[in-house]
């Protein structure tokens, strides 16, 4: 175990992107937001969520985005570029809005924080890159090819439990590496 606390606030400062793995009811989102008031209260926020979980009482510059029977999370994902935000936070990744939550990832917008149900961190990246699977592009996509995209999109990886970190994933070596068409971990 380590300082958690403080990497994470480095992490926050350094506007990693940042995902939260675990089971329901692991605390996974309450932790989200934990890191969501770590980032400095002048940004603008756009969050996108089912239920209000997230007020951001500390960040007046936001914008809440729901979705439900009439509008999903692709269909919000996909507009909240048009809002200028600072900081994105996707409360948890469900479906084929994860193709266009990664594009988001990829063109510019740093800082971000999302969970999604996973038994283990490896776990995730797989349950991630079956969503991307889900979308009408990803269904055209190679398997290989969305993993190292899922893999580089992130920057940090928590898995929690019963509300403990139990694994923390920072890798930028092997970030690097993959981005430069390296399959393997340096050693």
């Amino acid at each position: 175990p380590g300082d958690w606390d403080s990497f994470m606030e480095m992490a926050v400062a350094h506007l990693q992107n940042i995902i939260v793995f675990g089971g329901p009811g692991s605390g996974k989102t309450t932790y989200g937001k934990t890191l969501i008031d770590l980032f400095p209260a002048h940004r603008r926020m756009v969050t996108i969520q089912e239920m209000l979980e997230d007020p951001l009482p500390f960040h007046p510059n936001h914008v809440h985005l729901f979705y439900g029977h009439v509008v999903g999370p692709k269909a919000l994902v996909a507009s909240s570029l048009r809002m200028k935000p600072d900081h994105l936070f996707l409360t948890e990744l469900t479906g084929d809005e994860v193709w266009h939550f990664i594009e988001i990832l990829n063109t510019g917008t740093k800082g971000t924080v999302t969970t999604a149900h996973a038994n283990d961190s490896e776990g995730g990246y797989a349950r991630v890159c079956g969503l991307v699977k889900q979308s009408e592009v990803g269904k055209g996509l190679d398997y290989a090819y969305i993993e190292r995209l899922v893999r580089t999109s992130f920057d940090v990886v928590v898995y929690m439990e019963k509300q403990d970190i139990l694994e923390v994933h920072y890798e930028p070596e092997y970030k690097l590496a993959l981005l430069n068409g390296q399959r393997q971990r340096a050693k």
